[in-house]
């Protein structure tokens, strides 16, 4: 079990990301967050086994159908146990 940040750059708002980061994340049972950052970005906070945040990531370098990722940092955090995965505004 791990923990990530990442910080997702890009037309990465207004284009549903969030909505798909979910969906992907509830396929994969990966819990967190996903929000909306000020700065234009949207930042990823997940749970999970190694290998299914890994597809997670793989998912966000691609995005939602009508957005276009330009990059996708990701910091290893510590484990903060959420319940579920939740798209925060």
């Amino acid at each position: 079990m791990i923990a990530i940040e990442a910080t997702i750059s890009g037309r990465v708002q207004g284009v549903a990301f969030r909505y798909y980061c979910k969906t992907k994340a509830d396929a994969l049972s990966i819990k967190g967050i996903v929000k909306n950052v000020i700065d234009g970005t949207v930042k990823l906070q997940a749970q999970g086994p190694k290998d299914k945040i890994q597809l997670l990531l793989d998912w966000c370098k691609i995005g939602s159908p009508a957005g276009e990722v330009k990059k996708v940092v990701v910091t290893p955090i510590e484990l903060f146990n959420p319940k579920e995965f939740s798209i925060l505004r």
